[in-house]
């Protein structure tokens, strides 16, 4: 027997990248997948017969600072119950305080934590008339490009929110300085994505113009939300402009959230065909453990309930994500050598009504059950039954 050596069994192992599941024994040693052994070397041996077994999620898009913002939440009361090992923070802080997350919040959790960091000097503002400000003039390169020199591990892009409330009259300004400043970081060889609110957004910055702006590799997040300008055209077809935009490698997230996404809109674009690239939260305080939207699984449960594919809602929240943010060596596979963290997830046959903000109401037949949590080969959550 070999002390911390731990061994699934007969789950349904997950390969993300090539979107397959066959059954297989997966190790666990020093906090790493490791190669064969034989099962008998094993100081626990974990049964998932029938279940799935798939790289630890990973929640895109969420806020974590927990002590600094109004949207704050803590990581590690949501992330291990819901299979989560990695999350981004979406631009809880700018220049001014990501200092004090980092400190207070990204160094303490258990979960995995990385972060956008906000261009608005201030981080994101929610929930007022007036939100962060998004001057071009406040959005300094060489500061921003401090942070990245100084946590090059946690910082993985820039966040940027066009809304009525934070860029009207600025038109495509603020989206045009952001992308310039993140050319240059990457010039100094640093990844940066840029990752862009789109949601009730002013006349002056329609969808295309966004679209037209973004690079490949930037995400397009809050894609089926339903305030202002959406993605269907007026034969509630999903416009060129985004097929045009994927085809250039630009990737498309839910980032769900409260408000920011329909029954209607989520059911209308898949039976279209046109799906999320990454399915991730935006969970913020005031949507924690309550619906319609109050986590990944639910994020996950609500595509699955509109039509899109276990495996690919799976892979849109492990593969995916991790190679939008450059570390899909390390998370988001179960391959020998990458870091044991794993979910166990179950698909249990129940109804269930789910609803949104805009009087949509769905009944699912199925939905996810995260049934255990294993953080850098440790257990960090386990369901009673399991």
């Amino acid at each position: 027997m070999i002390k911390g050596l731990t061994a699934i069994v007969n789950g349904k192992v997950f390969d993300a990248k090539e979107k397959q599941v066959r059954e297989k024994t997966i190790y666990c040693d020093k906090g790493r997948i490791a190669e064969d052994y034989d099962l008998e070397e094993a100081e626990e041996i974990i049964d998932a017969a029938g279940k799935y077994v798939v790289p630890g999620l990973i929640d895109l898009h969420a806020h974590y600072y927990y002590g600094g913002c109004n949207l704050g939440i803590n990581a590690d009361i949501v992330c291990p119950g819901q299979g989560i090992t990695t999350s981004v923070d979406a631009g809880s802080a700018g220049i001014m305080n990501f200092d004090s997350f980092y400190r207070s919040d990204i160094t303490r959790a258990m979960t995995e934590l990385k972060a956008y960091i906000n261009v608005s000097p201030e981080g994101v503002k929610a929930a007022y008339k007036h939100g962060e400000t998004c001057d071009p003039d406040d959005m300094s390169y060489q500061e921003i490009l401090g942070f990245f020199k100084k946590y090059p591990d946690v910082i993985k892009g820039l966040k940027l929110r066009i809304s009525k409330e934070t860029t009207e009259g600025y038109g495509l300004a603020p989206l045009e300085k952001a992308i310039e400043i993140a050319d240059k970081i990457q010039d100094q060889g640093y990844p940066c994505i840029v990752a862009v609110h789109v949601a009730n957004i002013p006349e002056d910055a329609p969808i295309e113009g966004v679209l037209k702006l973004l690079r490949k590799g930037d995400s397009y997040t809050h894609l089926y939300q339903n305030l202002g300008e959406t993605i269907f055209d007026d034969h509630r077809k999903v416009k060129k402009c985004l097929y045009e935009a994927r085809e250039r490698g630009v990737l498309f997230e839910t980032g769900n959230g409260n408000i920011h996404w329909s029954i209607d809109n989520l059911t209308d674009a898949y039976e279209e065909g046109f799906y999320p690239d990454i399915i991730s939260s935006d969970l913020v305080q005031s949507s924690i453990w309550k619906r319609p939207s109050y986590g990944l699984i639910n994020a996950m449960n609500t595509s699955l309930m509109c039509g899109m594919d276990q495996l690919d809602i799976l892979r849109a929240v492990t593969y995916h994500p991790a190679a939008a943010i450059g570390m899909e060596q390390e998370i988001g596979t179960l391959e020998a050598g990458s870091r044991a963290d794993i979910a166990i997830l179950d698909v249990v046959d129940v109804k269930q009504t789910f609803f949104d903000r805009f009087g949509g109401q769905k009944e699912s037949q199925q939905v996810f059950v995260p049934l255990m949590t294993i953080r850098e080969g440790k257990p960090v959550f386990r369901q009673s039954f399991f």
